[in-house]
């Protein structure tokens, strides 16, 4: 009986890690409660691929509170304002929300890698 048990055990444990594998990232990073929450700050520098019929999708470079470069992916309902920086919500690849932020609340970090990375 006990042999039985962890065979099903294995094969319950391997489909949930299965299942883990075959989802898309940030739908995986969504979920997994081992994946770190952060804020990653990043300046509306590049141009958005349009969506259809609306809204725009942004990947951008921005930076943690501690410096650390991160890409992010995210989609907004119209075309930003250029130049704008914002504060990006994230969960691993998985982006929760944003918003519009002024210049003097950044983190020192990320005035000076943004401000490097501008030049």
């Amino acid at each position: 009986m006990k042999k039985k048990t962890m065979i099903g055990v294995v094969i319950g444990m391997a489909i949930i890690v299965g299942g883990f594998v075959a989802l898309p990232k940030e739908v995986s990073d969504q979920i997994n409660p081992f994946v770190s929450k952060k804020d990653v700050y990043v300046q509306i520098n590049a141009k958005p691929t349009p969506r259809s019929p609306g809204g725009a999708d942004y990947t951008l470079i921005g930076f943690t509170e501690n410096g650390d470069k991160q890409e992010v992916k995210f989609y907004a309902s119209h075309e930003l304002r250029k130049n704008a920086f914002l504060k990006v919500y994230t969960k691993g690849s998985y982006v929760k929300t944003w918003e519009e932020v002024k210049l003097e609340s950044l983190p020192k970090k990320v005035k000076d890698q943004l401000i490097k990375s501008a030049l």
